[in-house]
């Protein structure tokens, strides 16, 4: 895993589920970024990475299939890196956007 706590990240997927959306009213939006908060490892009940990010923090819940409560964490998958490349894959994302939105 390329990512740690205290990285920052740019998020390139925010297509949710409308499960997802149900019960993760903070999510992270594509061309922002943020810091990682906490790296979280697969268990018994997700086989993938996932990260708490800074900037989205939402309040724990019920997992749906344990007594486990906690709060949720985003697919590694959804978020690149920020470094000299991906930054200018960022500002290519953010040019079309109107400016109170892209800063």
């Amino acid at each position: 895993m390329d990512i740690k706590p205290g990285d920052l990240v740019v998020c390139v997927d925010d297509h949710w589920s409308a499960e997802r959306l149900q019960c993760i009213p903070n999510r992270p939006v594509v061309g922002y970024v943020y810091g990682v908060r906490e790296l979280v490892p697969p268990d018994e009940y997700d086989i993938h990475w996932g990260l708490k990010l800074d900037e989205v923090v939402n309040r724990p819940i019920k997992h749906l299939f344990s007594a486990r409560i906690y709060e949720d964490s985003f697919l590694t998958s959804r978020f690149r890196p920020v470094n000299d490349e991906s930054i200018d894959i960022f500002r290519k994302l953010v040019a079309d956007l109107p400016r109170e939105m892209a800063i």
